[in-house]
């Protein structure tokens, strides 16, 4: 009964951070990383039951997060969202890639590196916008669009950077590719599978369901890994897939507990990789990306919503609401099957800061606009 007690130590410590987080009304993924680093010296070599429970939180995690990423959000106001999407696209994305390639000359890094910058955390961010009341103001309507936008392109971007980086070392290149071909191949057969069968799995319980989408989850994450060296992939894509099916039992109600338990343990899991000697050797680096993270995002503000000198705050707190999340922590660990531990050392440590400095900031301005706000309705 060892394997307990590294889960006992991980789930107290979870729930522990996720209580403070309530308390700061703070963000729970910084902190469940930052305890995967505190707890570092107690687990010198990281438990395998860790691991696993790490990896099958992933899986869940972007299956429910393929139940998001539904094509009638972004039929209206389609021109907008295509416009504000693709301004920040280039300023946020494209710019950067260029700046971080001349400073490291690896296509790879670089690649990996800048699209964890680009994305945001459309959940953390539409939260706050609702909460905080800003639906009101033309700010939000663009920090919306942009956060629809990226959902499209992280689809793009979790696909299409492992398929880049696939080692061809097979005696033939035709192999790999075939791989690549072979599964949305795969993934249209389990779609008109599950659509032709829809009937006969709606007459089960819901036990059935939920369970039939587990295994196919589970089958899909499997197939993937075969096939591109990517589970998560797998997992994603089943998820939006699912969505399409519309079986009578909510699916992604019924896995949100299943996602809150083991999701923090890929957070956490994270933590506990982060050589943090590495950050002191290249905080240099580290602290110019950081500025270069914050500063393309105000400067895409500044160009989808002009404003006068004294409401530069404005532009400010526009910049910030793009607050990166799940989706950069995703994409820096897919990172650790393609790239050198020297660069994924750097991706995880740099995209940790950058988290921890966004969400930083970005709450601190959103506080002092609401009552920027109440003052001058008062």
């Amino acid at each position: 009964m060892d394997y307990l007690y590294p889960i006992v130590i991980s789930a107290i410590v979870l729930f522990s951070l996720s209580f403070l987080s309530n308390i700061l009304n703070f963000f729970s993924i910084p902190l469940f990383i930052l305890g995967g680093i505190f707890l570092q010296p107690l687990f010198r070599e990281i438990p395998t039951v860790i691991t696993l429970l790490s990896q099958f939180g992933l899986l869940v995690l972007l299956f429910c997060i393929g139940f998001e990423i539904s094509p009638l959000r972004y039929l209206r106001n389609i021109r907008k969202v295509i416009y504000d999407g693709s301004v920040d696209l280039l300023v946020t994305f494209v710019l950067p890639i260029v700046i971080i390639y001349a400073i490291s000359m690896d296509i790879e890094f670089t690649l990996f590196l800048a699209a964890l910058l680009y994305v945001s955390s459309s959940a953390i961010n539409l939260k706050i916008i609702v909460e905080s009341k800003f639906t009101i103001y033309s700010f939000a309507e663009k920090v919306i669009n942009i956060a629809l936008f990226q959902d499209l392109l992280i689809t793009a971007l979790i696909l299409i950077l492992p398929i880049l980086f696939i080692e061809f070392k097979n005696e033939s290149v035709l192999i790999p590719i075939f791989n690549i071909l072979i599964f949305p191949i795969f993934l249209a057969i389990i779609y008109f599978v599950m659509k032709n069968t829809k009937n006969l799995i709606n007459k089960s319980t819901e036990e059935a369901i939920t369970l039939f989408s587990f295994a196919i989850m589970v089958f899909s994450s499997f197939i993937s890994h075969k096939l591109i060296n990517s589970e998560a992939i797998g997992a994603f894509m089943i998820g939006s897939i699912l969505k399409t099916i519309n079986y009578r039992v909510d699916i992604k109600k019924a896995f949100e507990p299943i996602k809150d338990i083991f999701s923090p343990f890929f957070f956490f899991h994270f933590g506990l990789n982060i050589n943090t000697g590495f950050a002191m050797e290249h905080w240099f680096f580290i602290f110019t990306i950081t500025i270069i993270s914050i500063a393309s995002k105000y400067f895409a503000s500044y160009i989808l919503y002009p404003q006068k000198l004294s409401n530069m705050f404005r532009n400010l707190l526009f910049g910030l609401l793009t607050i990166r999340g799940e989706f950069s922590i995703v994409l820096a660990a897919i990172s650790y099957n393609y790239l050198d531990e020297k660069s994924f050392s750097l991706i995880s440590i740099t995209s940790t800061f950058i988290i921890f400095v966004n969400v930083f900031l970005g709450l601190i301005f959103v506080r002092i606009y609401e009552k920027k706000l109440k003052l001058s309705n008062s």
